[in-house]
């Protein structure tokens, strides 16, 4: 699963623990400013959306809204040219309402969230 996940021990304790998964690759925008030549090779490019997307969709599924997806908040499992990336940062993140159906009812949010430097132009287009 490309979904960063944690793990909570006892939330009754006064210290709580949370455990999670080591990312030692860091983060897609460290590694993208520091690949060789300035570019990443195709290939591995495909490779990184592809897993974001999966991401994605299964959050979806799920019924939560990211809201704020960046390179920042693509971790990389490690360093090497093509390695597991994990989606992680969920504190813009908002649950879809969901039909009866048992798919996600489609409403437009309505609250500017997100990194403004990553926002697509036409969210500053209906709202200066």
């Amino acid at each position: 699963m490309y979904v960063s996940s944690s793990f909570l021990l006892d939330p009754t304790e006064i210290i709580s623990y949370i455990f999670q998964e080591l990312m030692s690759g860091g983060d897609l925008f460290s590694y993208l400013d520091s690949s060789k030549d300035g570019y990443l090779p195709e290939v591995n490019a495909a490779v990184i959306v592809r897993q974001v997307l999966e991401a994605v969709h299964y959050l979806h599924q799920q019924g939560i809204a990211h809201r704020d997806i960046k390179p920042e908040n693509v971790l990389m499992t490690n360093l090497r040219a093509i390695s597991r990336v994990v989606l992680t940062d969920f504190g813009q993140a908002r649950r879809i309402p969901v039909e009866e159906e048992g798919s996600p009812a489609k409403k437009r949010m309505q609250t500017h969230v997100g990194t403004y430097d990553y926002a697509a132009p036409y969210v500053f287009r209906l709202h200066p």
